[in-house]
């Protein structure tokens, strides 16, 4: 008898079956959830002849909400809130709505962004022309003196932010250690140049002559 049950109208309770899994996997597809990532900012578009002179948040942390399947398929890479610098002055822009900046698919949408807006400094950027001097550190050994001093080149030119390179009179080469110098020496050293948002344009290397001469000047 019981066989007989399940042998009766067997296609009819397969079919109800297979209509109950796809319902199944219909509602917790469409079950909506939240998850968190912490999503990079990009910068397009900035001007021709600026650049950006303040620190941006590394990440922003954000929480999307949305059916599970949608946020299941979601590639993390492809999240990404992008700031168009196009036409911008210098100066500060403030970025209030960075949710307006976040590209997402359809039925996906954020319900958290902290922060919520980051500012954006503008500066020219310039070029100065200023000197470059050998940094000697310590001195001779007894008995022995500087007779002259050169280097080439005898200037660099400076080229960035133009508020930063405004504080900058000139530039030095790495060290030089003077304390076992006891004859003429031609060194070739590198320059100890740290802009943060400036560069020594196109020299990387210095060459400095010394001469030395032992006995009473």
């Amino acid at each position: 008898m019981m066989l007989s049950f399940i042998n009766e109208n067997w296609k009819m309770k397969v079919l109800a079956l297979g209509c109950a899994l796809l319902l199944w996997f219909y509602v917790m597809g469409e079950r909506r959830l939240e998850v968190a990532y912490a999503v990079p900012i990009e910068l397009k578009n900035v001007p021709q002849g600026m650049v950006v002179t303040n620190d941006l948040p590394r990440n922003i942390d954000i929480r999307l909400s949305g059916p599970r399947a949608l946020l299941s398929d979601l590639n993390q890479k492809e999240v990404r809130i992008s700031i168009d610098l196009l036409g911008l002055k210098p100066g500060v822009t403030t970025f209030s709505r960075l949710d307006d900046h976040l590209r997402l698919p359809g039925g996906i949408q954020a319900t958290r962004i902290s922060p919520s807006f980051v500012d954006v400094k503008l500066e020219r950027i310039s070029e100065k022309i200023v000197p470059l001097r050998p940094r000697l550190v310590g001195k001779l050994p007894g008995g022995y003196h500087l007779v002259a001093l050169n280097v080439l080149p005898e200037r660099v030119v400076v080229q960035g932010a133009e508020g930063e390179i405004a504080g900058v009179s000139e530039v030095q080469t790495e060290r030089i250690e003077l304390g076992e110098i006891k004859e003429s020496v031609e060194l070739t050293l590198p320059l100890d140049y740290r802009g943060k948002y400036s560069q020594v344009k196109e020299v990387k290397n210095a060459k400095v002559r010394l001469q030395i001469k032992a006995g009473a000047r």
